[in-house]
């Protein structure tokens, strides 16, 4: 996908993180970085365009590990939602 711009970004409430809500990824930003999850593995770039590079899971920022319960892109876990939802 080629954007001729940034995507339109909304900040998560009760976090540090936004995400873009009209693109059909999952597609964070966070401390001047982009973040998407894709099969479960999580890929970052320092454009929203990539190129991407895959996270270990031990380099996934905090911030994107205790998204809001609910919140599209949370993970599962003890204050994650299901991811897809929201």
């Amino acid at each position: 996908m080629v954007a001729e711009r940034p995507p339109y970004l909304v900040l998560i409430p009760d976090s540090e993180v936004y995400y873009a809500p009209e693109h059909p990824m999952d597609l964070f930003f966070y401390n001047g970085l982009w973040f998407t999850r894709h099969g479960g593995r999580w890929f970052f770039s320092a454009d929203f365009t990539g190129p991407w590079i895959y996270l270990s899971p031990r380099g996934v920022p905090p911030a994107l590990q205790h998204l809001p319960a609910g919140h599209r892109g949370a993970p599962a876990g003890p204050r994650g939602g299901a991811a897809g939802s929201g």
